[in-house]
């Protein structure tokens, strides 16, 4: 009896045949090579494509598994895969614990690629246990938004010693920053830092502060966390 793999080589030399003949009946000694080895790599690449997508599903499908509530554990592996796959794989994971609907996951999947919905907020939801509709409440938080170049000078300086990772005035400054207002969309423990704005009218730390997220984000208060405007290019 033939075996599996007897019969996928037998149907590439079958490829490989075929090609040789229409070469050959168009007089084309060039065209025969470059048929011949367009048709061997299109084969080698179609038996890789399956293989990777089989081991790809079978890693995925252990993930969903695994993951469960400690979804921190397997964030260095998910690391190493493109955003897309990260994102079903969360997103599986999600549906899976019951904290987002199916009929939610196509659309969460396209704000996730489009930057309307930040990943770290899809692994928030797992870390937490939140429902989609808690998360959101948080993602669709009113911040109002304030451009770089309308910071005071001394906001700005704050930025760029952010930047450059220091030094830094006061001791406090990289300190974590505990939303305990929860003026901020709810993140993990550690997720903001904070920094001091000097100000010229206050002999201490004065009201102003510039709060760092994981993910990049800065947001600006000038009132000592009792609002804040999130800071754009």
């Amino acid at each position: 009896m033939p075996t599996e793999k007897n019969i996928s080589i037998t149907k590439s030399l079958v490829l490989l045949t075929v090609s040789i003949v229409l070469a050959i009946s168009l007089n084309q000694s060039v065209a025969l090579a470059a048929v011949a080895n367009d048709a061997v790599k299109a084969v080698a690449a179609l038996i890789k494509s399956l293989g990777q997508s089989k081991n790809l599903l079978q890693e995925h499908q252990i993930l969903l598994r695994q993951i469960g509530s400690k979804v921190d554990d397997f964030i260095p592996y998910l690391s190493s895969y493109p955003k897309d796959q990260r994102i079903v794989v969360l997103l599986g994971a999600a549906e899976q614990k019951g904290l987002i609907k199916p009929t939610e996951k196509l659309r969460w999947n396209h704000d996730l690629l489009n930057g309307k919905i930040d990943e770290d907020d899809l692994i928030e939801m797992l870390r937490a246990n939140q429902s989609s509709e808690e998360v959101m409440k948080s993602v669709n938080a009113m911040i109002p938004k304030i451009k770089h170049d309308n910071l005071s000078s001394e906001a700005r300086e704050t930025l760029k010693l952010i930047d450059n990772g220091g030094p830094f005035p006061y001791a406090q400054d990289g300190t974590v920053f505990h939303n305990r207002e929860g003026k901020l969309p709810t993140k993990s423990p550690h997720y903001y830092h904070e920094y001091t704005v000097k100000s010229s009218n206050s002999n201490g730390r004065g009201a102003q502060r510039i709060i760092t997220g994981e993910n990049g984000v800065k947001y600006f208060t000038d009132d000592h966390y009792q609002s804040f405007k999130e800071i754009k290019p």
